[in-house]
């Protein structure tokens, strides 16, 4: 049988045991014999034993339509129970790249707050060199603010893309 180790019974007795079975001590005649397996649906057939010949009967036991369901209803709870894992951890990425996000934005804006201090001195300078100095910190500081605000960018954007998985998933 497949699969093997089917339990094998027959009617009248005499064949009986575990598949694959092979047995040279067993009566001719007629049986009825009986395939069964736990989760399977039992096989019967009628076969003929004649002595000196051999007999080979091969059965595809199929699973019982309770323990298809049951199955299929696990099968359903583990991808259910996958998607939700996905679901959660797309929020929780979206809420952790938001909050990088937001430390880039304050560092963003902490930059251009030096560029308005840098412009000022610059404006107030009296000398070429105070001048230059304040060029070179605002040069400096939009450097380090646009920097700060293209990473902000992208955490907000690979932010709202998670959201978006999660809700999805959530909805669908």
């Amino acid at each position: 049988s497949t699969p093997s180790g089917a339990r094998l019974d027959s009617e009248p007795a005499g064949v009986r045991g575990i598949t694959p079975f092979k047995s040279a001590h067993i009566e001719p005649g007629f049986y009825t014999i009986t395939l069964s397996m736990e989760n399977r649906v039992p096989y019967r057939e009628i076969v003929e034993l004649e002595k000196g010949i051999l007999a080979t009967v091969h059965v595809d036991l199929e699973y019982t339509e309770d323990y298809r369901n049951k199955r299929k209803e696990n099968r359903n709870k583990r991808r259910a129970f996958i998607k939700a894992g996905v679901r959660w951890s797309a929020f929780t990425g979206a809420v952790v790249t938001a909050a990088i996000g937001y430390k880039f934005n304050r560092d963003a804006q902490s930059a251009y707050d030096d560029v308005a201090k840098a412009y000022v001195d610059y404006r107030a300078a009296t000398t070429s060199a105070a001048a230059t100095e304040a060029r070179t910190r605002i040069d400096g500081a939009n450097s380090r603010g646009d920097s700060a605000a293209m990473k902000r960018n992208v955490l907000y954007g690979v932010s709202g893309a998670l959201l978006g998985v999660g809700v999805t998933l959530w909805v669908f």
